[in-house]
């Protein structure tokens, strides 16, 4: 497990924290939510440690998956291509990795949302 963002997470950080000024609530909400979870997929575990300001985080096990090989594989494509997501596309995909990766189970209107998304950009 990397201990520093990449180039590539520096980029994602930095387009949602972009959204953290959304008049909209749940927007901004979910884009502390997506810049928490890239810094804590690349290792860190406090945004003190993305300016190197704090102590690595020992590392925790991932719960099990409850989600279909599938939907993790458009999940992976769409990362592959998230340069041409639009900001509110690389947020919802961001979030809803998230929700895979803790072993939560997507709704329907998730899943439609996302089928809608792949077929626009893959």
């Amino acid at each position: 497990m990397s201990t520093s963002l990449s180039p590539s997470s520096r980029l994602k950080l930095a387009r949602v924290l972009n959204l953290l000024t959304s008049p909209v609530d749940g927007e901004a909400l979910a884009a502390a939510h997506a810049a928490h979870r890239l810094v804590k997929d690349a290792g860190l575990y406090s945004f003190e440690q993305v300016i190197g300001a704090a102590p690595p985080a020992p590392a925790s096990p991932a719960p099990p998956s409850r989600v279909a090989p599938a939907v993790r594989g458009i999940l992976a494509r769409l990362d592959e291509v998230s340069d041409e997501l639009t900001d509110w596309e690389f947020s919802f995909v961001d979030s809803l990795r998230y929700q895979v990766a803790h072993g939560q189970v997507l709704t329907a209107k998730q899943l439609g949302k996302l089928e809608q998304i792949a077929r626009a950009r893959l």
